[in-house]
């Protein structure tokens, strides 16, 4: 690699101190690539999406909105009749 400070430069320069062999054509391999999923994470991360979806949605619901008055079933003995 070449450098030079002053100018604020750095390049790649072929180098004859260092030699490489080519590169040797090998055959095509032929057997097929398995995906070996687990199922049992696959429906972990499915659910564990799901929920915080739902967490997101009900954090909006209940949290962030100004008409919210409370969730009914828990307030009726604050509530006058």
């Amino acid at each position: 690699m070449y450098h030079n400070p002053d100018q604020g430069m750095m390049k790649w320069v072929p180098t004859v101190q260092r030699f490489k062999e080519p590169l040797a054509k090998k055959p095509t391999p032929t057997a097929d690539i398995q995906f070996a999923y687990n199922m049992d994470m696959v429906y972990i991360k499915l659910v564990v999406m799901l929920l915080v979806w739902i967490g997101t949605g009900a954090t909006a619901q209940f949290v962030f909105t100004t008409d919210f008055t409370g969730v009914s079933f828990l307030n009726k003995s604050s509530r006058p009749s």
